[in-house]
Order: structure tokens, then C-alpha cells, then sequence
């Protein structure tokens, strides 16, 4: 029992922090520079200069984006794929602060843009 609960633990921790290496790699393939990589209580996250929205959409997707394929490139670990769908779902649901709020909000600049 207790050898579950720390491989189910490392294994999100893992999904976390693969997580915000997509956002990393990302930012870096953009030109946007990344300041520092935080752990706040919600779990690590990037301080980065701002971007413009398609950037900013671009890196706000990249983080879930890496969950969906960490769980193709593993399909053998069930945890493993149960802990980056848990990251996924969760990262893009559209509470404040959220990849998902992001998303919202760069979709919705770039529309006004667009519409000019």
C-alpha cells in the first residue's frame, strides 16, 4: 500500500513538472523569456515576460498538450496516463488562473483583434 501511494505521488509530481516543460520549451520556441520556474501551492509554475496573445495562446496550450503526449508516448503505465489526464482536464477547465482561463482569454483578444 504504501508503494502505490508514493509511485502514484512521484508520478503526478512527475506529470506536473512535464507539464511546465511544455510550457518551457515552448516560451524558449517563441522567444519569450522565462524569468524563473516557481513552485506555488497549486504546483509549479512559469514567471515569463508577456507575449502576445497568439504567443501567449501558443504556450498556454503547450502544457496540456504535453500531457496528451506523455499519455500516447506511455500507454504500458495506466498511473502514469491516469496522472497527465488528471493534469489535462484539470489545466483545462477555465478557473482563474488556469491554462484553460488563458486560453479563454487569448482566443477572445485574438477574435477582437481580427474583428479590428
Amino acid at each position: 500500500m504504501f508503494d502505490f501511494l508514493v509511485k502514484t505521488i512521484a508520478l503526478g509530481l512527475l506529470a506536473m513538472w512535464m507539464h511546465e516543460v511544455g510550457h518551457l520549451l515552448a516560451a524558449w520556441a517563441l522567444g519569450v523569456r522565462v524569468k524563473a520556474v516557481n513552485w506555488h501551492l497549486r504546483g509549479p509554475c512559469l514567471k515569463r515576460e508577456a507575449g502576445t496573445a497568439l504567443q501567449n495562446l501558443l504556450i498556454s496550450l503547450s502544457g496540456p498538450l504535453m500531457n496528451l503526449a506523455l499519455m500516447i508516448a506511455f500507454p504500458e503505465s495506466a498511473a502514469f496516463r491516469l496522472a497527465n489526464l488528471c493534469m489535462l482536464i484539470c489545466n483545462l477547465a477555465p478557473v482563474r488562473n488556469s491554462d484553460g482561463d488563458r486560453i479563454l482569454s487569448c482566443c477572445e483578444e485574438i477574435k477582437s483583434v481580427v474583428r479590428g
